[in-house]
């Protein structure tokens, strides 16, 4: 299929998976922009396949060049590094993302 063609795995493989690289595809559920120190816009947003739930910070750099397509309902792939938050919730620092269509 796609995704595994596209080297993705599943949001619940992608969770234990701290400080490696992954790639995870699904469809953007909630989102939430936040202004930086520097004034710049980042994005925090959960993304949902048939296996859960995943929490992706989408830095500025990135979130300038994605903007458009952070916003679509389209689903998405995301490569990046899977991080832990102050509660130990794993999440997705995105370094890529993509139209997966």
């Amino acid at each position: 299929n796609l995704l595994t063609a596209r080297g993705a795995i599943s949001t619940a493989d992608a969770a234990g998976q701290t400080g490696q690289k992954v790639s995870v595809a699904g469809v953007r559920q909630v989102s939430r922009r936040v202004r930086t120190v520097k004034g710049e816009t980042m994005l925090f947003l959960s993304i949902d396949d048939p296996s859960g739930m995943l929490d992706v910070v989408v830095f500025p750099a990135l979130y300038r060049r994605a903007k458009q397509l952070l916003h679509s309902q389209t689903p998405l792939l995301f490569t990046g590094v899977i991080a832990l938050d102050e509660q130990l919730a794993p999440y997705l620092k995105a370094e890529q993302v993509e139209r997966l269509a």
